[in-house]
């Protein structure tokens, strides 16, 4: 089975990516989504939170309080070594067993934001696939979507690997800098050729 590793800067539209990709029918594996659903209330990740800080990063409703976190990640190093040392492990090992679940598929996409920063995931994928914009436009769609202050939008965009260094890396870019319509039939135009490269191998 074929697997993409796709990745890109916060803000840059790996979410909208992965959803077209999801209506053409190819399975997905989101980082993101699994990190939310064990940090729910009483999951595995949100009892370890609880474990090491109490109720710091709780909010009234004993819900994790996911903007207070994030702030501390990106502000405190010694935050966030220890949620990636809680999380990461338990994130990777939902990552194989929803990959097994979905053998049978001629590829799927797993989403990974931090794809390039670390090497974790490098050995499982076949080939990368960046979603690449702006740092301008990237500033404005996570004050648009997450009402969170520049200063500490910055300090994400910062934290992560720059823009240029990721293409560098990257085996396909897709960039998502104007419309929702574009960037699907971009992503039509690289799905279509994906599947003609799986078949030649069949061949």
């Amino acid at each position: 089975m074929h697997i993409i590793g796709l990745t890109g800067g916060i803000g840059s539209g790996k979410s909208i990516a992965s959803e077209i990709f999801d209506n053409l029918g190819v399975p997905i594996v989101d980082l993101d989504k699994i990190n939310k659903k064990i940090t729910q209330k009483n999951s595995i990740g949100y009892k370890e939170i609880i474990k090491n800080w109490g109720d710091l990063y709780l909010d009234k409703s004993m819900n994790i309080d996911r903007k207070k976190l994030q702030s501390d990640i990106f502000t405190k190093s010694q935050c966030k070594r220890k949620i990636e040392e809680i999380l990461h492990p338990l994130i990777y090992k939902d990552v194989v067993r929803q990959i097994d679940e979905v053998s049978n598929a001629a590829y799927i996409i797993i989403v990974i934001p931090l794809l390039f920063e670390t090497t974790t995931y490098q050995k499982l994928i076949n080939e990368s696939l960046l979603i690449d914009c702006s740092e301008d436009l990237q500033l404005e769609r996570i004050r648009t979507r997450d009402g969170i202050p520049d200063e500490l939008a910055k300090k994400i965009i910062k934290a992560q690997m720059s823009r240029n260094d990721k293409i560098k890396k990257a085996n396909n870019v897709i960039k998502n800098i104007s419309s929702k319509k574009i960037l699907k039939e971009n992503i039509l135009y690289y799905h279509k050729n994906i599947l003609e490269k799986l078949n030649e191998k069949l061949l």
